[in-house]
């Protein structure tokens, strides 16, 4: 009679073990969800632009807030701009999205 107890010992003692193990894993990932969660919310109250253009070699670059490295090098030069549009571009343009983004360059192609 021990002998037929043995497996469902193992299958009890495996699940319990299978369910802690689970809510360990669900509490540890809900507590590193919980600050991104916070960030996002915190990030829709106050949503800074997401882009900003300005210059470089006398080209529009664009770049994505945060980011070292550019999204987009134009080939649309600097040289050609009136006084005022290069002035704000070198200043740094900030633009909140993408059709902003495409906005700008479209003003500057024309």
């Amino acid at each position: 009679m021990n002998r037929s107890r043995s497996p469902l010992w193992l299958l009890a003692f495996g699940g319990a073990a299978a369910a802690f193990l689970c809510s360990l894993w669900l509490l540890f990932s809900s507590q590193q969800l919980a600050p991104v969660e916070a960030t996002t919310a915190a990030a829709t109250t106050s949503t800074p632009p997401s882009y900003y253009a300005t210059l470089s070699n006398n080209h529009v670059v664009i770049y994505l807030n945060g980011q070292p490295e550019p999204v987009l090098i134009t080939e649309i030069d600097a040289r050609t701009l009136p006084d005022a549009d290069r002035e704000q571009l070198e200043q740094g343009i900030q633009l909140a999205n993408a059709a902003d983004v495409n906005q700008l360059l479209e003003d500057y192609s024309g």
